[in-house]
């Protein structure tokens, strides 16, 4: 009876334990998510590109540290170039809203009158009930701004864009020693099995990225085509 008393309140000890544990480590994301987030994007991005660089390492005459800036530079550049093309579109967007304006216009009366054949409300009642919802433009969007937290959604993302090519330089710099410190920790004198476990993390995360890469990418084409 003693002993089934002590596995008892050891096994409740042990569960406890382990939900205070999990609970620290909840708290602990919460919290720190902001340095967090950036940190895992930077790991996945490493883990895709770190052959990059090895390559510019062993075949060029650049050192570890010139050939992750190389590496760096030339993903953000490709950033810059995406983001370029994409305000270009913006851009061009704005400057056909006058003939958008009349489609709509056109669009906007067919359906009006269809409104009106089928339910009964006339134009002047459409138009009311438009412009009641559509009151105070400028107040609706100053209670988006800051109640649903846009200008810090905002702030968050230039600090993760500050956070990731900094995380991902020193991750990429020092790939051999954290690899060396896992091995050390965990490998328990068995080396083998924790390079096969490494391998497979390594091949999910790519097959990973390049299907999300290749996702983006047909959704950026038929979008264009579009």
């Amino acid at each position: 009876m003693d002993n089934k008393l002590k596995l008892r309140n050891t096994y409740l000890l042990n569960a406890s334990l382990w939900m205070v544990i999990i609970a620290g480590l909840l708290l602990t994301v919460h919290l720190g998510h902001s340095i967090l987030t950036p940190f895992i994007l930077a790991l996945l991005y490493s883990i895709l590109v770190f052959r990059f660089v090895d390559f510019l390492e062993e075949r060029t005459f650049m050192n570890r540290a010139f050939s992750v800036a190389v590496v760096i530079l030339i993903t953000l550049a490709a950033i810059a170039a995406l983001f370029y093309l994409l305000s270009s579109q913006v851009a061009n967007y704005f400057d056909r809203l006058p003939e958008i304006k009349q489609n709509l216009e056109a669009h906007s009366n067919t359906l009006q009158n269809w409104i009106s054949e089928k339910f009964g409300i006339t134009h002047q009642e459409q138009t009311t009930i438009i412009e009641k919802n559509a009151k105070d433009p400028m107040g609706k969007t100053t209670n988006m701004l800051f109640d649903s937290n846009l200008l810090g959604s905002a702030s968050g993302l230039l600090l993760n864009a500050t956070l990731f090519p900094i995380y991902a330089f020193l991750i990429l710099l020092y790939k051999d020693r954290f690899i060396k410190f896992l091995f050390a920790k965990f490998s328990d004198g068995d080396e083998a099995r924790l390079t096969k476990i490494l391998n497979r993390i390594n091949e999910l995360v790519k097959f990973y990225l390049t299907g999300l890469m290749l996702d983006m990418c047909f959704v950026f084409v038929f979008s264009l085509l579009g």
